[in-house]
């Protein structure tokens, strides 16, 4: 059973909380002395170092591939593109009428993509075997996004000359089709399952907005508000808690991408004065990249921005010259299954990390648990399990502080932080947010 199957309450937020919360922890009585802590993050650190040390090297968790939906006049397809060597496979040409948003099943093996041509279809991820067309009437499909632990699709509807803008969602069969918000003219989207909810912008072709709200359409909030610039597609990076996504400015016509909190506060420029920017943006969280298309490619940078500007294909602009590069999806397995500690508890994949329901769950946090959920539950700017020292371990229920006496311990601590800090956080690919140095213009 999923984690958001059920035992769950949605704040008004969209936050998933538990319904049944236990008791608090009383002053004394129930105390884990801090020796106790010393030892569970002495045990965490030296087990998660090990399996970072391991992967070094092995790209263990990172992409091999990035699929891209080319729309033109008379060049129209998707393709697959090798992240390291730029390899270019045709996946599918003949049939494609006008493909945008596109979503991969990497466990089932599937590839999704929405077509304006009214239609949502799929195929194996090597191109093999006959297209499907799961829906395929009365639609103006522009972006897709796959809920695989609860087998939904989610998409935006840019509607007809008779119908409205919708967002709605399905079975992966296409069956079963629900509108969740109307009136909102949603473009391009991306779900946050961890919290249970789905971010989209909207205000029409020229969209201004990112709003989010809960995967049944419930609690719709505002996001950001673009008051001079045009939104092109946004992604997230749970793990951090932030949103990135493209700008067009409306006064210089310029591109930059920026990025905020996932609530909109704090925003900041990652990257400005683009020559280009394409409609689509996706995350590789283990290898530390942010992608985005451009019409006749695709691009890449570090999260941190050490490396520069990387191109990872090019050229695919058509003799008709109004052909571009749109949707970007990552062949990215899910947390459950890539060989990593990416909730550095210690543990990695299913069965043995607790926060998986199983091998598909797409994150090795746990939403019922304070100490594995990914968020700061206490309030004192600590998250989790080994950072927050209140957490035992991964499996503690509360970030709260217990009624406990320190002494001695406090200095058998210092080295086993610094070896946090040396090891456990750089040693591994997806380490947590550090502010950003950005190169000397110039």
């Amino acid at each position: 059973m999923s984690r958001f199957s059920a035992g769950f309450d949605i704040a008004p937020t969209g936050a998933i909380l538990p319904s049944q919360p236990g008791p608090p922890s009383q002053p004394g009585g129930s105390c884990v002395r801090f020796s106790h802590f010393l030892l569970a993050l002495s045990i965490s650190t030296a087990i998660t170092a090990l399996l970072n040390l391991v992967g070094a090297g092995r790209a263990w968790g990172a992409a091999d591939f990035v699929y891209l939906t080319q729309d033109g006049s008379s060049e129209n397809a998707i393709h697959r593109v090798s992240v390291d060597a730029g390899t270019l496979h045709t996946i599918q040409a003949s049939g494609v009428i006008s493909p945008i948003g596109i979503d991969l099943d990497v466990v089932g093996g599937k590839l999704y993509w929405a077509d304006l041509d009214n239609v949502i279809q799929r195929r194996n991820l090597d191109g093999s075997g006959a297209v499907e067309t799961l829906i395929g009437t009365d639609i103006g499909p522009f972006d897709i996004a796959l809920d695989l632990q609860q087998a939904k699709m989610y998409f935006s509807d840019r509607g007809t000359p008779t119908l409205d803008a919708t967002l709605k969602r399905a079975n992966l069969d296409g069956s079963d089709v629900e509108t969740l918000l109307t009136g909102t003219a949603p473009a391009y989207i991306e779900l946050d399952l961890l919290h249970g909810q789905i971010y989209y912008t909207h205000g029409g072709s020229g969209a201004t907005f990112i709003s989010r709200a809960n995967l049944d359409g419930t609690n719709a909030e505002l996001v950001h508000a673009a008051a001079t610039d045009n939104l092109r597609g946004i992604a997230l990076d749970i793990e951090h808690g932030r949103i990135y996504f493209g700008l067009r400015s409306q006064l210089d016509g310029s591109f930059r991408i920026a990025r905020s909190n996932l609530n909109g506060t704090e925003i900041e420029d990652f990257l400005t004065d683009l020559p280009e920017l394409g409609h689509d943006l996706a995350i590789d969280p283990a290898a530390g990249k942010l992608y985005w298309s451009f019409s006749e490619g695709v691009h890449r940078a570090d999260l941190d921005l050490i490396g520069g500007i990387e191109t990872i294909v090019s050229g695919l602009q058509g003799s008709s010259g109004s052909s571009g590069v749109n949707g970007i999806a990552l062949d990215i397995p899910p947390e459950c299954d890539d060989g990593l500690d990416n909730d550095r508890d210690g543990l990695a994949d299913f069965p043995e990390d607790s926060g998986c329901a199983d091998a598909g769950d797409p994150f090795e946090l746990s939403a019922n648990v304070a100490c594995d959920d990914g968020l700061d539950n206490d309030g004192d700017g600590l998250t989790d399990f080994p950072d927050d020292p209140h957490c035992v371990a991964a499996w503690d229920r509360s970030e709260h502080p217990r009624s406990c006496g320190l002494g001695f311990e406090l200095v058998l601590a210092l080295p086993l932080l610094i070896w946090l800090r040396l090891v456990g956080h750089t040693g591994s690919s997806r380490s947590r947010f550090e502010p950003i140095t950005r190169p000397a213009s110039g």
